[in-house]
């Protein structure tokens, strides 16, 4: 049974609103990207006035552009065997696209780098999930250009292939494949208001490895990539697409430079509400 108030549907899959990420690694990563991106300057943290526009002021303060995207489980997490990318990640590459649009499309004005990065990650393997989606989405540049043209973004792949090349059968041959840990680049767009971005994917364990602050965890990929921007993936038991606005410290504790999972740690702080990701299907997703 899926948990959270209905939103709306996303190609005839629920969208839930989530308030519990489950306290594992998946609210890790959300409760973690936050307070990198807080340390860090980067996705949008600061302030907002009345009109809209970023500044140190003491106007409202809004939550970092971050997001996170719990998807549902299926049959190749069971056996390991995906037949086709595009038939596994139909729905995916649209809601994926969709988050994108609204995060790229709701960055800060004031950015003035070059080219503005987004990092998506999903997690690999583990446990009796022998295909995990979420990382299996990321580490395939085809979803990440499928996902940018479900969206209407102008899109292009590092290595020069576009969304003409896409098919289901034997591009992984021509594009990228991302080894756990790596963060690469699998695409590029172009925002509505013209600005020139990059999403970097990164597909991350599922221990301490994602989140000690060593060289395969996310806060190393965006102290490098310094995104403006970050969405993360990860499987759960449901069969809807829950978009989750609570991250807590529940099952976490400082380590090092980083974190470690301490099983049953009660939580010691909860992160404001984050809808940043929930907003992007607002004009989207008809209300359910």
């Amino acid at each position: 049974m899926d948990s959270g108030r209905l939103r709306g549907q996303v190609a005839g899959v629920d969208l839930r609103v989530g308030d519990d990420a489950g306290g594992f690694y998946c609210e890790h990563v959300f409760y973690v990207a936050q307070k990198c991106a807080m340390a860090l300057g980067c996705c949008d943290t600061g302030s907002v006035d009345d009109t809209g526009d970023t500044d140190t002021g003491d106007s409202q303060t809004v939550p970092p552009s971050v997001g996170f995207l719990h998807v549902p489980r299926d049959a190749a997490c069971d056996d390991g065997v995906v037949v086709s990318q595009g038939q596994r990640h139909r729905v995916l590459r649209l809601a994926v696209g969709i988050a994108i649009k609204g995060l790229v499309d709701g960055a800060a004005l004031a950015m003035d780098a070059p080219v503005r990065r987004l990092l998506l990650t999903g997690f690999e393997a583990w446990g009796d999930v022998k295909s995990n989606p979420s990382g299996d989405f990321v580490r395939h540049s085809e979803n990440v250009v499928a996902a940018l043209g479900a969206a209407g973004l102008s899109t292009g792949l590092s290595t020069g292939l576009s969304t003409a090349d896409l098919s289901d059968e034997g591009f992984d041959r021509r594009g990228q494949t991302l080894i756990t840990g790596e963060a690469a680049v699998m695409g590029h767009m172009q925002c509505s208001r013209g600005q020139r971005w990059e999403v970097v994917g990164l597909v991350l364990p599922v221990d301490d490895g994602a989140i000690d602050g060593g060289p395969r965890s996310l806060q190393a990929a965006m102290t490098v990539w310094r995104p403006a921007a970050v969405l993360s993936l990860g499987v759960h038991r449901g069969q809807a697409l829950v978009a989750e606005t609570v991250a807590t410290d529940a099952g976490l504790r400082p380590a090092g430079a980083g974190y470690r999972h301490v099983p049953q740690a009660p939580s010691t702080e909860r992160l404001p509400q984050n809808r940043r990701l929930l907003d992007c299907f607002d004009d989207v997703v008809p209300l359910a």
